[in-house]
């Protein structure tokens, strides 16, 4: 039995942040997880997996059975200007919180189906100096999202 991950749902953040033009024309840094390398140039988006608990299903005799994920991600925008930051994460929260965000973002995972995306939070966040010295912000939210896949238990 192949045991699903979250690999899928990763790419899938990603591919749909990039799938925003309004999103990728103001970036300068990129979109990076966890964190970003030195002097990564302002503004740039990271994102980081909170947690993702598996619950599976065996299925019966006959049935192959399936697991589902019910995963929070963090994603947010750092930014040297704080009305920028703001701008860029509500493109964000619309591309992971529209009535459609479940469907978007199903259509650029590959092997889970989606079932729900959605903000569940913002980020507490403030401002904060680089290494350089310079004040920076980090505007962002996190995203719950649920997906399953079926688990193809091979025969004898």
């Amino acid at each position: 039995m192949a045991v699903p991950t979250t690999a899928p749902l990763k790419r899938g953040i990603v591919r749909r942040l990039r799938s925003s033009t309004p999103l990728i024309s103001q970036l300068k840094g990129g979109i990076h997880q966890r964190i970003a390398p030195r002097r990564t140039r302002y503004p740039f988006i990271k994102y980081a997996q909170v947690s993702a608990p598996w619950s599976f299903d065996a299925g019966g005799e006959g049935n192959d059975g399936h697991a589902t994920v019910d995963a929070l991600y963090d994603i947010s925008v750092l930014s040297l200007n704080p009305i920028q930051a703001e701008t860029l994460d509500a493109i964000i929260q619309d591309l992971f919180s529209s009535r459609t965000a479940d469907i978007d973002l199903n259509a650029v995972v590959d092997g889970l189906n989606v079932q729900r995306c959605h903000r569940v939070a913002d980020l507490p966040t403030g401002p904060e100096r680089d290494g350089e010295g310079r004040r920076i912000v980090e505007i962002g939210g996190t995203y719950r999202i649920v997906a399953d896949a079926a688990l193809v238990i091979p025969g004898p």
